[in-house]
């Protein structure tokens, strides 16, 4: 849960600087923010494969399929509130699509390669 409110925090404080057009300069705490979507993400990748190992074949594979859903949304939504600008802060929501692919991807292998279930 403190992984995913760490990115959650980056990720909104980042959209909240930029749908307010730098009203209230947070721009100098980009830096803060950034580490908080790396910590963030270090804590819900350990977190998500330690909580799907305790689970069987099948609940592996929806876990696995749910968190490669939500990478993608993660990019839907800075499209939609930013755009396709690359140089804008919207390309920090690139950040956390790799590995929170990768981990849906480990944990539907998980899932896949589970003797039980």
């Amino acid at each position: 849960m403190v992984g995913a409110g760490l990115v959650v925090f980056g990720l909104c404080a980042i959209a909240f600087d930029f749908v307010t057009m730098d009203q209230f300069d947070l721009v100098r705490y980009y830096e803060y923010f950034f580490l908080a979507i790396l910590a963030g993400l270090l804590f819900l990748i350990v977190g998500l494969i330690g909580w799907a190992k305790q689970f069987d074949r099948g609940r592996r594979i929806s876990i696995g399929t749910i968190v490669l859903i939500a990478s993608v949304s993660i990019c839907l939504v800075g499209y939609l509130i930013g755009g396709t600008n690359v140089h804008g802060p919207f390309y920090l929501f690139f950040l956390p699509m790799i590995p929170v692919g990768l981990v849906g991807l480990i944990i539907l292998l998980m899932g896949a390669t589970s003797r039980i279930g």
